[in-house]
C-alpha cells in the first residue's frame, strides 16, 4: 500500500455545507477508505458523515473543529492522513 499525502488543513465558515475528499493510495488489493475522529469511525448518516471517501459537513458547526483521519487499509497494511479542520 502506497503512502498517503501530507497533513491537510481546511478552514470553513460556520453554517455552510463543506466536503473534503480522501484519495485512496495505490495498493493491491485496492484499499478500503474511511474517516475517523478521535479513534471512532465517522457515521454514514447525520450532519457530519462520510460517503465514498468524502467527509461531508452539512452544515458546519464550531464543534466540528478538530482532527480527522482518513484511513486506508488492505491486506498489505494501513496508512493514514490527518485533516485539521477549523470552523470560524
Amino acid at each position: 500500500i502506497a503512502d498517503m499525502g501530507e497533513r491537510m488543513f481546511r478552514i470553513f465558515s460556520a453554517g455552510r455545507s463543506e466536503r473534503v475528499r480522501c484519495d485512496p493510495p495505490r495498493g493491491q488489493p485496492e484499499p478500503d477508505v474511511w474517516w475517523e475522529r478521535a479513534g471512532a469511525r465517522v457515521a454514514s448518516e447525520g450532519r457530519v458523515r462520510q460517503r465514498d471517501g468524502d467527509l461531508i459537513f452539512n452544515p458546519t458547526d464550531r464543534s466540528d473543529s478538530g482532527v480527522y483521519t482518513c484511513v486506508a487499509q488492505n491486506k498489505a497494511g494501513q496508512k493514514q492522513q490527518e485533516l485539521i479542520v477549523t470552523v470560524a
